[in-house]
């Protein structure tokens, strides 16, 4: 057939069943055979749905500047499209990363864009997940007082929108800020509420 569109969506649905069977070079392979397809037709949508999928796929593979890459070209083809709601996971896909890369600066300025997309649309989970990378950026700059005040933000928002997933992240970072102080006992308390959570969601 000459619906490349059918069939790039086809290859994309192959890479995401190799990703959840754990073989991750094979959903790359198809991944990619999507992204070309994509590319020929000048689907910039579907362009930016692979390209976030290879920066997924490189990440797991432990392959951070690829996934790195693979981001930024995500972040160019949805500024392109203007979908402000996808800017703001761009724009926390590649602070992630920074953070995790060491790139403090770059990470906090990424973050910042994040935030201002995500509460241009009210998209408050988005808003919480960036509060949450922000404190653990300032974990990573040892500012604990910071750490606390973003961790805290996130904390609340995911509340309200009872997101338990989430939450054992934030208990987990919480724990960090209070052990980077000294302070031993809300440390454990809060690695508890974190096991706790993990272990009610099964």
């Amino acid at each position: 057939t000459s619906q490349y569109d059918v069939i790039a969506s086809i290859f994309n649905r192959l890479g995401g069943l190799s990703h959840r069977a754990g073989n991750l070079a094979q959903a790359s392979e198809y991944t990619r055979k999507s992204l070309v397809l994509r590319e020929e037709i000048g689907d910039i949508v579907g362009m930016a749905r692979s390209y976030n999928n290879l920066g997924l796929l490189a990440y797991h593979l432990g392959d951070w500047d690829s996934a790195l890459q693979n981001y930024k070209k995500v972040l160019e083809l949805q500024t392109r499209i203007g979908d402000v709601e996808a800017l703001a996971i761009s724009y926390l896909n590649i602070a992630t990363l920074q953070v995790d890369l060491g790139a403090f600066p770059e990470a906090a300025a990424n973050l910042t864009h994040s935030m201002e997309a995500a509460q241009q649309t009210g998209a408050l989970f988005h808003v919480a997940v960036a509060q949450m990378t922000f404190g653990r950026l300032a974990l990573s700059q040892s500012d604990p007082g910071d750490a606390l005040e973003r961790l805290n933000a996130s904390l609340e928002i995911f509340l309200k929108l009872g997101v338990q997933e989430n939450l054992v992240d934030v208990y987990h970072l919480l724990g960090e800020v209070s052990l980077s102080v000294g302070d031993l006992e809300t440390a454990e308390a809060w690695a508890q509420r974190s096991i706790e959570l993990i272990t009610s969601m099964g």
